[in-house]
Protein backbone atom coordinates (compact mmCIF):
# COMPACT_ATOMS: atom_id res chain seq x y z
CA UNK A 1 0.00 0.00 0.00
CA UNK A 2 1.00 3.73 -0.63
CA UNK A 3 1.79 6.08 2.47
CA UNK A 4 -1.08 8.49 2.51
CA UNK A 5 0.77 11.13 1.21
CA UNK A 6 1.50 9.66 -2.41
CA UNK A 7 -1.91 8.74 -3.19
CA UNK A 8 -3.06 10.78 -6.08
CA UNK A 9 -5.41 13.61 -5.64
CA UNK A 10 -9.08 13.06 -5.79
CA UNK A 11 -10.93 14.38 -9.60
CA UNK A 12 -11.37 18.13 -9.82
CA UNK A 13 -7.48 18.82 -8.78
CA UNK A 14 -6.34 18.82 -12.43
CA UNK A 15 -4.38 21.85 -11.65
CA UNK A 16 -2.34 22.17 -8.17
CA UNK A 17 -0.47 25.51 -7.65
CA UNK A 18 3.11 25.16 -8.11
CA UNK A 19 3.79 26.40 -4.83
CA UNK A 20 1.89 25.62 -2.22
CA UNK A 21 1.30 27.47 0.87
CA UNK A 22 2.37 25.85 4.14
CA UNK A 23 -0.42 23.53 5.61
CA UNK A 24 -2.49 25.04 8.58
CA UNK A 25 -2.54 22.97 11.77
CA UNK A 26 -5.76 21.39 11.17
CA UNK A 27 -4.43 19.62 8.11
CA UNK A 28 -1.43 18.91 9.37
CA UNK A 29 -3.46 17.09 12.37
CA UNK A 30 -5.34 15.46 9.89
CA UNK A 31 -2.21 14.58 7.59
CA UNK A 32 -0.58 12.93 11.02
CA UNK A 33 -3.94 10.96 11.71
CA UNK A 34 -3.68 9.11 8.47
CA UNK A 35 0.19 8.76 8.32
CA UNK A 36 0.07 7.12 12.11
CA UNK A 37 -2.61 4.80 10.82
CA UNK A 38 -0.53 3.99 8.02
CA UNK A 39 2.77 3.15 10.13
CA UNK A 40 0.93 1.67 12.62
CA UNK A 41 -1.29 -0.72 10.35
CA UNK A 42 1.92 -1.78 8.28
CA UNK A 43 3.99 -2.61 11.62
CA UNK A 44 1.30 -4.54 13.22
CA UNK A 45 0.15 -6.64 10.48
CA UNK A 46 3.70 -7.21 9.33
CA UNK A 47 5.38 -10.33 9.34
CA UNK A 48 8.32 -9.80 11.62
CA UNK A 49 6.37 -8.17 14.40
CA UNK A 50 3.97 -11.03 14.72
CA UNK A 51 7.17 -13.62 14.39
CA UNK A 52 8.55 -11.49 17.57
CA UNK A 53 5.74 -11.07 19.41
CA UNK A 54 5.07 -15.31 19.63
CA UNK A 55 9.17 -15.56 20.15
CA UNK A 56 8.09 -13.36 23.13
CA UNK A 57 5.24 -14.54 24.07
CA UNK A 58 7.01 -18.08 24.38
CA UNK A 59 9.68 -17.06 26.76
CA UNK A 60 6.85 -15.26 29.18
CA UNK A 61 5.18 -18.60 29.35
CA UNK A 62 8.70 -19.93 30.58
CA UNK A 63 9.00 -17.28 32.61
CA UNK A 64 5.31 -17.49 34.50
CA UNK A 65 6.33 -21.58 34.71
CA UNK A 66 9.45 -20.50 36.51
CA UNK A 67 7.77 -18.29 38.32
CA UNK A 68 5.66 -20.76 40.08
CA UNK A 69 8.34 -21.93 42.44
CA UNK A 70 10.77 -19.91 44.79
CA UNK A 71 13.50 -22.23 45.98
CA UNK A 72 11.60 -25.47 45.89
CA UNK A 73 8.65 -23.77 47.28
CA UNK A 74 5.10 -23.42 45.40
CA UNK A 75 4.15 -19.90 45.00
CA UNK A 76 0.43 -18.89 44.24
CA UNK A 77 0.42 -16.81 41.30
CA UNK A 78 -0.53 -13.25 42.48
CA UNK A 79 -1.00 -10.45 40.48
CA UNK A 80 2.72 -8.73 41.34
CA UNK A 81 4.46 -11.65 40.48
CA UNK A 82 3.11 -12.54 37.22
CA UNK A 83 3.48 -9.06 35.71
CA UNK A 84 7.11 -9.04 36.73
CA UNK A 85 7.68 -12.80 34.96
CA UNK A 86 5.15 -11.62 31.78
CA UNK A 87 7.13 -7.87 31.58
CA UNK A 88 10.71 -9.52 31.98
CA UNK A 89 9.83 -12.56 29.63
CA UNK A 90 8.61 -10.19 26.75
CA UNK A 91 11.12 -6.81 27.24
CA UNK A 92 14.23 -8.59 25.04
CA UNK A 93 11.49 -8.52 22.05
CA UNK A 94 10.09 -5.47 22.75
CA UNK A 95 13.59 -3.96 22.62
CA UNK A 96 14.03 -5.57 19.07
CA UNK A 97 10.55 -4.53 18.02
CA UNK A 98 11.75 -1.04 18.56
CA UNK A 99 15.35 -0.67 17.15
CA UNK A 100 13.99 -2.77 14.16
CA UNK A 101 11.09 -0.99 13.25
CA UNK A 102 12.76 2.54 14.16
CA UNK A 103 14.95 2.08 11.11
CA UNK A 104 12.43 0.28 8.71
CA UNK A 105 10.00 3.32 9.58
CA UNK A 106 13.03 5.74 9.42
CA UNK A 107 13.90 4.49 5.90
CA UNK A 108 10.79 3.32 3.75
CA UNK A 109 10.59 6.12 2.04
CA UNK A 110 13.86 5.67 0.23
CA UNK A 111 14.03 2.02 0.47
CA UNK A 112 10.87 2.24 -1.96
CA UNK A 113 12.66 4.59 -3.70
CA UNK A 114 9.72 7.13 -3.55
CA UNK A 115 11.66 9.65 -0.90
CA UNK A 116 11.88 12.56 -3.50
CA UNK A 117 8.15 12.65 -4.90
CA UNK A 118 7.19 12.32 -0.20
CA UNK A 119 9.65 15.10 -0.13
CA UNK A 120 7.87 17.25 -2.89
CA UNK A 121 4.38 16.97 -0.79
CA UNK A 122 3.11 19.71 1.55
CA UNK A 123 3.48 18.24 4.57
CA UNK A 124 5.68 19.52 7.64
CA UNK A 125 8.75 17.72 8.59
CA UNK A 126 7.37 16.98 12.38
CA UNK A 127 4.30 14.86 11.22
CA UNK A 128 6.57 12.16 9.91
CA UNK A 129 8.30 11.85 12.92
CA UNK A 130 5.12 12.05 14.67
CA UNK A 131 3.48 9.36 12.85
CA UNK A 132 6.99 6.89 13.17
CA UNK A 133 6.83 7.66 17.08
CA UNK A 134 3.02 7.23 16.99
CA UNK A 135 3.60 3.94 15.12
CA UNK A 136 6.18 2.70 17.68
CA UNK A 137 4.07 3.76 20.67
CA UNK A 138 1.14 1.53 19.68
CA UNK A 139 3.81 -1.27 18.80
CA UNK A 140 5.02 -0.96 22.20
CA UNK A 141 1.03 -0.46 24.15
CA UNK A 142 0.00 -3.67 22.06
CA UNK A 143 3.06 -5.90 22.97
CA UNK A 144 2.66 -4.80 26.51
CA UNK A 145 -1.25 -5.22 26.20
CA UNK A 146 -0.92 -8.60 25.30
CA UNK A 147 1.90 -9.84 27.65
CA UNK A 148 -0.55 -8.79 29.96
CA UNK A 149 -3.28 -10.56 29.02
CA UNK A 150 -1.13 -13.52 28.61
CA UNK A 151 -0.10 -12.79 32.18
CA UNK A 152 -4.27 -12.61 33.14
CA UNK A 153 -4.86 -16.11 31.48
CA UNK A 154 -2.04 -17.73 33.07
CA UNK A 155 -3.71 -16.49 36.93
CA UNK A 156 -7.09 -17.59 35.94
CA UNK A 157 -6.08 -21.14 34.71
CA UNK A 158 -4.44 -21.80 37.94
CA UNK A 159 -7.61 -21.14 39.67
CA UNK A 160 -6.45 -17.68 40.97
CA UNK A 161 -9.36 -15.49 40.51
CA UNK A 162 -8.04 -12.26 43.26
CA UNK A 163 -6.85 -10.33 39.83
CA UNK A 164 -5.77 -6.75 40.61
CA UNK A 165 -6.90 -4.58 37.69
CA UNK A 166 -5.83 -1.15 39.40
CA UNK A 167 -2.19 -3.24 39.03
CA UNK A 168 -2.24 -4.17 35.80
CA UNK A 169 -3.21 -0.51 34.69
CA UNK A 170 -0.22 1.42 36.65
CA UNK A 171 2.44 -1.54 35.68
CA UNK A 172 0.75 -0.71 32.13
CA UNK A 173 1.63 3.05 32.47
CA UNK A 174 4.96 2.82 34.77
CA UNK A 175 6.44 -0.12 31.89
CA UNK A 176 5.34 2.02 29.01
CA UNK A 177 7.35 4.84 29.51
CA UNK A 178 10.99 3.61 29.39
CA UNK A 179 10.11 2.22 26.15
CA UNK A 180 8.91 5.16 24.93
CA UNK A 181 11.99 7.01 26.02
CA UNK A 182 13.89 4.58 24.09
CA UNK A 183 11.45 4.19 20.94
CA UNK A 184 12.25 7.94 20.74
CA UNK A 185 16.10 7.72 20.95
CA UNK A 186 16.14 4.87 18.13
CA UNK A 187 14.63 7.44 15.97
CA UNK A 188 17.33 9.83 17.12
CA UNK A 189 19.60 7.65 16.24
CA UNK A 190 18.86 6.63 13.00
CA UNK A 191 18.04 10.41 11.85
CA UNK A 192 21.72 11.00 13.38
CA UNK A 193 23.19 7.95 11.57
CA UNK A 194 21.72 8.83 8.33
CA UNK A 195 22.29 5.12 7.27
CA UNK A 196 19.53 2.56 8.13
CA UNK A 197 22.67 -0.47 9.12
CA UNK A 198 24.66 2.32 11.22
CA UNK A 199 21.41 3.41 12.92
CA UNK A 200 21.29 -0.09 13.70
CA UNK A 201 24.50 -0.14 15.59
CA UNK A 202 24.21 3.19 17.04
CA UNK A 203 21.02 1.83 19.00
CA UNK A 204 22.92 -1.21 19.89
CA UNK A 205 25.77 0.34 20.97
CA UNK A 206 23.61 2.91 22.87
CA UNK A 207 21.60 -0.36 24.62
CA UNK A 208 25.17 -2.29 25.66
CA UNK A 209 25.99 1.84 27.29
CA UNK A 210 23.28 2.02 28.81
CA UNK A 211 23.03 -1.69 30.39
CA UNK A 212 26.44 -1.20 32.09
Amino acid sequence: PEPPMLRPARAGAEHPTPHPAAPGWRTSLAQLRAQWAFDTRGVLRGVAFLVLLALGLANTFGALALSGQIYGTPVLPVTHVVLDSATGGISLFLIIMIVFYAGELTWRERTQRVAEVSDAFPVADWVALGAKFGALAATILATLVVAMLFALGWQLAHGFTHVEPGLYLSTLALKTIPFLLMAAMALFWQALANNKFLGYLFNILWLVLSSI
